[in-house]
């Protein structure tokens, strides 16, 4: 799973999280979150640990997927700030994370009872980037590849040649 957020993205200052859960690193994606998050946040770090909180339903139905066909590997959920996955591995909590202590406490459970595991990745390889904000040119045609595993987009600095994402049956 990849989550992302923006900071403060909305006219009344609240973020906006972005989701991606996809079939192993890089794989076909089986689910995606776009929204507004639910309450505001005093940073772009909160603001992270929040996106994850919010993607958690859909990562742990994806779980429960691919445990009934038979994996039964820890899910990955792949975040850009290294200041939120220090929160997330027990660090960082304090009197100004109050208002966010019970989300973030939640996460820390999940992942010291190892049903789910952080793992940093730039933002440059973030596919939830492109659900958490608006992005143009080759960043949009990198994430559309991504998601939509197929054939590939082409974008030569003014025009995105798009192909059919209806296949063949």
């Amino acid at each position: 799973m990849y989550a992302d957020a923006s900071f403060m993205l909305h006219p009344d200052r609240k973020g906006h999280t972005g989701c991606l859960v996809t079939l192993g690193m890089m794989g076909p994606c089986i689910g995606a979150k776009s929204s507004k998050q639910k309450m505001s946040v005093l940073s772009s770090t909160e603001g992270e640990v929040l996106a994850v909180f919010e993607s958690l339903p859909l990562l742990r139905m994806a779980a429960s997927l691919n445990k009934a066909y038979g994996y039964n590997d820890v899910p990955v959920i792949h975040q850009d700030n290294k200041s939120a996955i220090e929160m997330h591995a027990g660090g960082g909590a304090s009197k100004h994370t109050k208002h966010i202590d019970l989300r973030l406490r939640y996460i820390q459970d999940m992942i010291q009872s190892h049903s789910v595991e952080i793992q940093h990745l730039g933002t440059e390889d973030m596919l939830a980037d492109h659900m958490s904000k608006t992005t143009t040119g080759g960043k949009y045609v990198e994430c559309m590849n991504a998601i939509m595993n197929g054939e590939p987009m082409t974008y030569d600095g003014e025009n995105v040649a798009m192909y059919a994402c209806i296949r063949h049956i």
